[in-house]
Order: structure tokens, then sequence, then C-alpha cells
């Protein structure tokens, strides 16, 4: 295992690409010997966390014509994972030695080539198994629930994730090994429509039919089932601070509810009286989002209307009152999400669009129209970023430019040109007259778009050479 840390650690190109050609020679001669030793520790999850991480740490090679012993290290490692997963994923397999998973690795692979033969030299036929595809399914597969599995979600620190099913179990797994960790059942015979973790990870909130249950998961202790919905809960959302829950419900009502802590050595308190039910929307209620200031809440429904709640009286106010409603979509509304500032709102619809909505200015309760529809990049979008105000967006690609957008004039500022590799990360300047770009050419770009350069270029600074990344830079923030 030592030697996956000690590769991550190598700095020199020569020394890593000699080392890079020494693994695979081993991947290639005695993987199987190799996984069978960590099968019978109990090592393989903790192999494929450090696999992955490998394969995100090693600097990608320059573009070349000869072959490149990174590009053969990569395809292994991408196989290795397939087969270790699978393995782990089919509970027959989990007892047997990790070579009997090799003939389900797809036919075009280079890794079941070599080592088939000697794994298996009394197989006469060799079973097909269609190509390409399989390598890039999801890195792992969990199949504890027993029925539907209907909602996920991961904790604020990334460690672990939840699910809930069709078979009342709320499950916790460990994000690096896929271990199941925790789960709780606290009624059966309903479906889980919904799970979120709170902002500060201490609780975890899950719906099962029209009821909403609070877990403190760190003691596996149950702290209130909030009563008050008459048909089940899609919608769920805790606000920034952790105080409040928001639930949306087919019933067609918004709640909201305290997560105040209940007493030591006091039983799961059942709450009927939620601090306030939100009334308007004419169908299903699928989706709810709190501003970062918690002031404001979104709820989108099926009626084709996304409506936006204010926190009346003062800071610490219980009661929100609507606000306005927002119509544009021609199909139900599943998602909502604030920016930063909680003066615009991303929406997505079964109608194939996602729509931003400014909601900065005073309107009348019914405003139609989102702000716009952004379209430009040519490969993957890699980063978003708005200014504070609102009035920017920043756009950086795999095209290796960033794209500054004027979000109320509903069009492409500026293209900035420069990077020779992925930008992965681009961000506004608090003023709004900056740009800051990091990019895998292992250089951060400093951009002027405070004026209009006429020719589509702006003034920039580069901040690269011999004082500066010798590596990928993934991201960049100002002070």
């Amino acid at each position: 295992m030592n030697w996956m840390q000690h590769l991550c650690s190598i700095n020199n190109d020569k020394d890593l690409n000699d080392a890079i050609q020494d693994v695979n020679q081993f991947f290639n001669n005695y993987f199987l010997e190799w996984a069978e030793v960590l099968a019978t520790q109990k090592l393989l999850a903790e192999a494929a966390v450090w696999l992955r991480k490998l394969t995100t740490s090693l600097r990608k090679p320059k573009c070349s014509k000869t072959p490149n012993p990174h590009t053969q290290f990569t395809e292994n490692v991408q196989q290795i994972l397939w087969l270790l997963n699978l393995r782990q994923s089919i509970k027959s397999l989990e007892s047997l030695s990790p070579r009997y998973s090799l003939p389900f690795l797809p036919s075009d692979s280079g890794l079941r080539k070599r080592l088939l033969e000697k794994a298996f030299p009394w197989l006469e036929s060799i079973p097909h198994i269609e190509p390409s595809a399989a390598l890039f399914q999801p890195i792992h597969v969990l199949r504890e629930h027993e029925d539907w599995v209907r909602c996920c979600c991961y904790s604020p620190d990334g460690r672990l994730f939840a699910s809930g099913g069709d078979d009342g179990w709320v499950r916790l797994w460990d994000a690096e090994t896929f271990k199941a960790q925790e789960a709780f059942k606290y009624k059966p015979g309903s479906a889980i429509r919904a799970v979120k973790f709170s902002p500060n990870a201490a609780l975890l909130a899950y719906t099962q039919g029209p009821e909403v249950f609070l877990w403190d998961w760190h003691s596996n202790k149950l702290r209130h089932t909030y009563i008050g919905h008459v048909e089940p809960i899609d919608g769920l959302a805790f606000s920034h601070n952790s105080y409040y829950l928001a639930s949306g419900s087919d019933d067609k009502t918004v709640r909201v509810w305290s997560t105040s802590e209940k007493k030591e050595g006091e039983e799961a308190i059942e709450v009927r009286d939620s601090l306030c039910n939100l009334l308007g929307h004419g169908d299903y209620v699928n989706c709810v989002s709190f501003s970062s200031d918690s002031t404001r809440l979104a709820s989108g429904s099926s009626d084709l209307t996304i409506r936006i709640w204010t926190r009346e009286g003062s800071e610490d106010g219980h009661l929100y009152r609507i606000e306005r409603v927002l119509r544009g979509h021609s199909s139900s509304i599943y998602s909502l999400d604030f920016n930063s500032s909680g003066q615009q709102l991303i929406s997505s619809s079964t109608d194939s669009t996602l729509r931003v909505w400014d909601i900065s200015t005073p309107q009348n309760v019914d405003a139609r129209g989102a702000i716009c529809s952004l379209m430009g990049h040519e490969l993957n979008v890699t980063s978003l970023d708005f200014s504070i105000d609102g009035s920017i967006l920043v756009s950086a690609s795999k095209d290796c430019t960033v794209r500054v957008w004027d979000t109320k004039q509903q069009n492409r500022k500026h293209t900035l040109r420069g990077h020779s590799d992925w930008v992965r990360c681009a961000v506004v300047s608090p003023d709004g007259n900056l740009v800051a770009s990091a990019s895998d050419d292992r250089s951060v770009r400093l951009w002027d778009i405070s004026k209009d350069r006429g020719n589509g270029n702006q003034e920039e600074r580069l901040f690269s050479g011999e004082d500066a990344h010798s590596d990928y830079v993934f991201a960049v923030t100002f002070s």
C-alpha cells in the first residue's frame, strides 16, 4: 500500500515516468497476486481509495505521438477499479478470489487480455463483454437497499453520504470506502422520499409519508418528528444556520419547522405546530430552498410556478409571507438554488430548461420570465461565480476560456483567452472589476474586466514562472 503514497510524492518528471513504467509492469505481471493478498487482509476498499487518489493527483502528461506510460497506467487503474467495484457490488463475488471478477471486464480491456489466460488456463470459451462504456459507469454500486432508492445526499464535509428508499431505511455510507456506517428505520411501511444533512453536519432529516424525522446522527438518536402535512413530502431544506427546516408536500403546502434541541434525557418530541404553514400553490410542492441569510424561502411546484417567501419582522422573526410568484416554466419545477447574495435564483424543470431569475428588485407579486439562458462554451463548464451584486456571472471551461456574462443585459460581455489548458476555476473580485482564473497550464491569471477594450481581449496579469505553481492550479479566490 505504501508505494501508492510514495508515487504521489514524486516531483521529478523522469523519476515519475520511470516509477510509472515499473508500476505498469507490476500490474501486468502480478496484479492478481497483489489483489488476493489485499483481499485476505481486507484492504481492497482502502486500495481502491488510493488508486482513485493517484489518478487525480498525478500530473497530466504533455501530448506526444509516442506511447506514454501515463496513458497505460490510467487505463490499468480504471480497469482495476472497475474490477474491484464489481467484486464489492455483487455479494456472491465478495467471498471469492478477485481473479473471478476478471472475466467480467470488457472484452477490449488490456488488463483482461494480459491476465485472463494466466488466471484461467483451462478456459476454452471466453465470454464476450461489451466494451468501452462499462469503464465509465459509476465507480461503485451499493446494494444494501431492498427496494427503490429515491434520494441521496453528501454530508457538508464530503466524508459521508446518505440514501433513502422504498424499503423504509435511511443508510449512511463512508464516501471513500463505500462501506455502510449506520442505518435508521423508525417507521416501517412507507418510502423515504427526501434526505438532507444540516449545514452544521450535526443533523440528518428525512421524509417518510407526510412526516419529517430529525436525527442526531452522531448519537443515532431521533430528536423530533414533525407532524402536520397530510400528503407525502418531496421537498426538504435546512436554513444555512441549521435553525430551520422547510418541507414541501403533495398537499400543496410549505411548512417551516424549528430544529431546536430537546432537553437532555428527554424522549424524541412530536412537533405538531410548524412555525408557519405557507399556502398558495395549486399542485404538488416538489422542492424548497433557503437563501444564505435565511430571509427568503423559495418553493417550486407542479403548478409551473416558483413562489418566493420573505421573512417578516425582526432578524429572528419566524413567519414568512408571499413576496412574488415566478412564472415561465412550461412543466413541473424540481430543483431550486439561490446564489450566494440571495439576489438571484436558478431553477430546473421537466420542460428541459434551466432559468436564472432576478429577485433583487421590488416587483408586483406576479413576475414573468427568467433573466436569461446562457450559451457559448464549447466544452464542459467547470465553475461558476456571481459577483456580489449579481450583475456579473463568470464561467470557466475546459475549452481554455473564461466567459463573463452580463446577467442584466442577458448577454456575454467578454471571452477571456490566454490559458493553454483547462480552466478549473474563475472568480470575480468583490468590487466586480477583476476576474482571477486558475488552470491546468499551471498559471493563475488576473483579468481587468472594468473596461471594454473593443477587441474582446482584456488586460491581464499572468502569475507563472519559476516562483509559481509547478502543477495544475485547481482553485483561486480573492481576499
